[in-house]
Formats: C-alpha cells, structure tokens, sequence
C-alpha cells in the first residue's frame, strides 16, 4: 500500500516505537520509507489489554490521516498530545474538538452546529455534548480573524476512548492560528495560568487531566477579564468576552456568552436632599450588578428657564464615580432666575463599554426663596399625598412628573401606553416623606424612544401607617 509521507511528524523514526507500524501492517511512503508490522499485532495487544497500544495506534493512525502534533498544554484532552508516548499510565484518549474539525467533521463555520458570536450577548444557550448528531455542539467566540475561543461540552461515556476524560462539562479552548492552549477551570499561582501551562518536569504539571480543569455550574463557573485563567487575548490585551456556565439540563449545559456587551442603564436615579434653592444636589441610583463594571459618569444638564427651553447637556462628564451617591458641590442657584440643573448616569465597564442613559432627573429654584431682606419661606412637609400633572404637557422630547409624600413611602411610579402594557418603571423604592421629581425622557425601559401618543403614568405609595397604597393615575401627551 502507497502512501503520501507529510514529513517527518506523522511517525516516529527510532526509540521503542516505530510510528505508524504499530498499526499492525507494513506500509511504503511514496518516498520509499518503510514502516514494519508490529511484532505482536494488533489483535495480541488488545487481547493483552494495553490502553496505550490502543492509543498509539490512533495517534499514530491520525497522523496518517493529516492531524499533527500538539502540545503539552493540552494534555490528555486531545489524542494528538505526542508527550503521551512516555506516559503508558494514563490509558487511551479521545478526539478532541480540535481534531473532530481539523479532519472535516466538524465545521467551525456551520451555524446549524456551531453557534458564532462576535458581538452581543448570546444568554440561556442550551449547548449539546460533543457527540450529539444533531443540534449546536461548540460555541465559537472571534476575538480577531485568526484568533477565538472554541466553548464544547464533553460527556463521559462507556466508550474507552471517552472514559478516560476525568469528568463532564464544559471544555474552553483559546485557539491562535496554529496555536491554542486549553484554558483550565482551576488555576494555578500566576496570572492566566493552569497545570497544563506548567513545565513537563512539574510536579503540579497533569497531563492526565483532573476533574477540576471542567466548566461547571456547581464549581469554577465563571470565565472573564476579571478572573483567572482570563480572556485575554494571545498577546495579553484584554477582550471584553464574559462566558458563565449557569446551568445543566440533562447532557446539555446552559449558557450566558457576552462579547463587547456593555453595562444596563443605572435604575432609580434620585435627588435625596431637594432643597428650596436646588443648590448641592446629593444624587443616589440603584448600584448595576455586571462583575465588571468598573465606574459610573455622572452628566449635568441645564437650562435658563426650565419650562420653557429644552435642556443643553454639557458636552464633558460631570464626575466620574464608582460608588452610588455623588454630591454636585458646585451647583448654585440663582435664585432671582428660575433655573434647573439636570442629572443622567451612565456605567462603564472594565473596557470601557458605556452603558445607556439612565432616566433623567432635576432641582429646580423655588421662586419664593429670596435675599434675607424679604421673608424666608420655611421649608415643610406637604399634608397629602398627590401626584401633579407633568410639565409640559404635551412634551418633547421629556416631562417633568412630581409628587408629594407626606411620610416615608414605598414608591412605584411606572408609565403605561394607552393599552395599558407597561412602558417605564421610573421609580421603584422607598422614598422620604417630601416634595420629588422625576424626568421622563419619552424612552421606554431597553432606551428605545416611544412613538408620539397618549400615556398613563401611575404612583403607588406604601407607607407602613395606612392599611391601603395611595394610588393615583394620570395622562400625558408626547408629540414628536
């Protein structure tokens, strides 16, 4: 039998193998090497019970059929690791992914198997064992042309060559051209590091692999910029690649992959201290719960005459924060000009992806504040609960919407189309008693701006003194 030689990786010259003659049979290369039948055969190895004759044929059989070497920082995980030769202990090894694709039966570039995500967020993906024949197998998450992460769900099973994997679940690969590396779920010390990276010569190096280099839900679940081993790129830059094993359902693994995704708007933003001249502000928002976000941004608005001209926001942050509460200590107002200053918060993550404007609020001067010559108003309490018509009504392309609360309260102040499905949540929390306000800026709860109409907006105040919630609904008009 002819063969084509691909060179000198897809056998072993010398030594205590001889390549591809260990498959039992003698072949000539089209260059007139030759390679011997193995003395006992194939048939007496496997009636002795030698796994690692088992694998060496494969190994060896692989190169025959175009797969090259890889090594020790895959290990165990893929048949091709050519270090196993020395390590007759640890049994037969399966293909891996890498494998299954480099012979053509697996196309990375096959939606119907391979889900593809090279921006957004992929969540609640039901991802199927290796071996399905059906369904997506692998996740492939593109960092650049050339370089990706290969997600795959491995199974054990009866099979000798599956068996030896030293558990179930989810196997990360970070492929680089020609290169990769398995990205282990337990590292070891330094940064973006596991056993597998480690010298050969290691005590702590396993080739053989252990049960905690697996993805799973109940363990290390979790693989990210902030996390070790990370997403990093090849030549150590950051990715904005979040991977989180959630879940299992039967042999298929629930996951969440998010790539250059950026942070929800904050919720909830409020003025805690309203005062009669709106000077110093204290603003507080809902702190977001992405494990990577790395601050927020404060933007101040303002206009002249708040009830007539639309607000100008400046065109620089105000503050850059990363806790949940912000003191604007150089708003003062001119209280002989009826005046607003306005507030939005946006988050930023670890790379810098920016998150969409929360709701707006703002402080206006109270015209009855004057110099000490005239007679100061004294601030109080207001003796009911109300909800006031917006202004303006109708409004373009933002109202401002105030209520009054007698006494602590908890407060759900949601917007509502003319159907009476749900738009906007602008306020869901515990509220002092006071005088508030809030912006509605004619988006809906995703930042998407509404189409012109007719809306409801409704107030629900809880307080623990009253057997039953205020409640109270009005109409607004936006006209774009």
């Amino acid at each position: 039998m002819m063969i084509t030689d691909g060179g000198s990786d897809w056998y072993l010259a010398g030594g205590n193998y001889t390549g591809i003659g260990w498959l039992g049979v003698t072949y000539r290369t089209g260059n007139g090497k030759t390679f011997d039948r193995y003395a006992g055969g194939i048939t007496n190895e496997f009636a002795i019970g030698q796994n690692t004759t088992k694998w060496v044929i494969c190994h060896e059989y692989g190169h025959y059929i175009g797969l090259g070497h890889r090594g020790t920082n895959y290990g165990a995980y893929s048949l091709m690791y050519w270090e196993k030769l020395n390590e007759g202990d640890e049994g037969a090894m399966p293909l891996s992914i890498l494998e299954i694709a480099g012979l053509g039966w697996l196309d990375l570039n096959n939606s119907n198997r391979v889900q593809t995500v090279s921006s957004g967020a992929l969540t609640n993906f039901s991802l199927k064992p290796i071996r399905s024949t059906s369904g997506k197998v692998a996740i492939k998450v593109n960092i650049s042309s050339n370089q990706y992460f290969l997600i795959n769900n491995h199974q054990q099973s009866t099979n000798p060559y599956d068996a030896t994997y030293p558990a179930s679940g989810v196997l990360i690969w970070h492929i680089n051209g020609s290169s990769g590396d398995l990205e282990c779920a337990v590292p070891r010390s330094g940064e973006n590091q596991d056993h597998l990276d480690l010298p050969k010569s290691d005590p702590n190096y396993h080739g053989e692999g252990l049960a905690g280099d697996f993805w799973r839900p109940s363990s290390q679940n979790t693989f990210a910029p902030w996390t070790n081993p990370n997403t990093k790129s090849w030549t150590g830059n950051f990715t904005d690649i979040k991977v989180k094993v959630k879940s299992q359902s039967g042999g298929d693994y629930v996951l969440d992959v998010f790539k250059n995704s950026e942070p929800a708007a904050p919720k909830n933003l409020v003025i805690t201290n309203p005062g009669s001249d709106g000077s110093h502000p204290i603003l507080q928002w809902n702190a977001n719960t992405e494990p990577d976000l790395h601050h927020y941004l404060v933007w101040r608005g303002t206009t002249p005459n708040w009830k007539t001209t639309p607000i100008t926001w400046e065109s620089s942050s105000a503050a850059n924060v990363t806790n949940t509460t912000w003191t604007d200590t150089q708003t003062i107002i001119d209280l002989d000009v009826l005046s607003a200053t306005y507030y939005r918060i946006t988050a930023v993550d670890a790379v810098s992806n920016q998150s969409d404007y929360s709701s707006s609020v703002g402080t206006t001067s109270n015209p009855l504040a004057k110099p000490a010559e005239e007679e100061p108003h004294a601030a109080s309490l207001p003796e009911n609960f109300s909800l006031h018509t917006n202004f303006p009504n109708p409004f373009n392309p933002s109202t401002e919407i105030k209520f009054d609360l007698p006494e602590p309260a908890q407060v759900n102040l949601t917007i509502f189309n003319i159907a009476g499905q749900m738009v906007r949540t602008l306020v869901d929390e515990p509220r002092l008693a006071g005088y508030h306000s809030i912006l509605w800026d004619g988006r809906d709860e995703f930042g998407n701006e509404v189409a012109s109409g007719m809306y409801l907006y409704r107030i629900s105040a809880t307080t623990t003194a009253t057997a039953s919630p205020y409640v109270a609904v009005k109409k607004m008009s936006l006209l774009r």
